[in-house]
């Protein structure tokens, strides 16, 4: 009976679990603070909450529930002519180091040409899904040296080998740019590394979410949480972006050898206690 009270007050715990919905700078680990120049948590509104206030503007999207159920917290774009967009350009391509994360659920599998982030102008950075041909089925990036030229002459729609997408399913997408290397992590894990060395021109753009340069490039399901970073974050700090914001329990100081961990939380929680501890509750 005593075993049994101490599994029925492990579930009693979980049950508190807490969805995260990060929706301030201040919510973040302060590591992940640092060089944070945008960040859209899609919390009511497609504001950029850091200082900056490099703030976009939603066109057909509407607001939607996020990955845990939280309403208004995610905007949902009808793959014909929504976006989100803004008219400050702050973002370099020319940037030593940058990370772009991102978190996309797409409704249909077979829209092609779903665009997860464009720059502005359009010939400097795209990040997107389901492209037509060999793209089918992948996320994949493409590069320019100056947004104004009309071609992608670093790379155009480079793939990593995960391709097991499914619909209406949260993904994190993280395309991180060192030097001269870009890396894509896929739900924290390294998806693909690509080096070119290519001069990139010093130009700074705007950025368009959920749309490229035409109706054909527009997405379809959901897109939240852009964070735009003007430095490299490490794997450790990019494994943080996709299990910071999941499930976290609160604290239970009278437990004195009770612990669950990971906290936050994706979903699978390791726990350990001692059995005298619930025995005295």
């Amino acid at each position: 009976m005593k075993k049994a009270f101490s599994i029925i007050s492990i579930f009693c715990i979980l049950s508190n679990a807490k969805s995260q919905n990060v929706c301030n700078v201040s919510q973040l680990p302060a590591n992940l603070q640092n060089g944070l120049v945008a960040f859209y948590p899609f919390c009511g509104n497609a504001s950029d909450v850091t200082s900056n206030a490099y703030n976009g503007t939603a066109s057909n999207a509407t607001l939607t529930t996020d990955r845990f159920g939280n309403a208004n917290s995610a905007y949902s774009f009808n793959a014909t002519n929504s976006e989100s967009a803004g008219s400050n350009a702050f973002f370099n391509p020319s940037w030593t180091g940058y990370t772009i994360s991102a978190w996309f659920c797409s409704n249909n599998s077979n829209k092609q040409e779903q665009e997860i982030l464009n720059t502005i102008p359009h010939n400097s950075l795209g990040l997107g899904y389901n492209y037509t041909g060999s793209w089918t089925g992948y996320c994949l990036y493409s590069l320019n040296s100056d947004p104004n030229n009309g071609s992608w002459d670093i790379v155009l729609g480079e793939t990593g080998s995960f391709n097991n997408y499914s619909v209406n399913t949260w993904y994190n997408i993280v395309l991180v740019k060192n030097g001269t290397t870009w890396k894509q992590y896929i739900n924290g894990t390294l998806d693909n590394t690509f080096t070119n060395a290519t001069t990139i021109a010093n130009i700074t753009t705007g950025l368009r979410i959920g749309s490229g340069a035409s109706s054909a490039e527009c997405f379809s399901g959901k897109l939240d949480d852009y964070m735009i970073y003007n430095r490299v974050l490490s794997e450790p700090e990019i494994s943080t972006l996709y299990h910071n914001t999941t499930v976290s329990v609160p604290e239970y100081n009278n437990l004195v050898n009770f612990s669950l961990y990971p906290n936050p939380s994706n979903g699978n929680f390791i726990v350990e206690y001692n059995n005298a501890d619930f025995k005295k509750l």
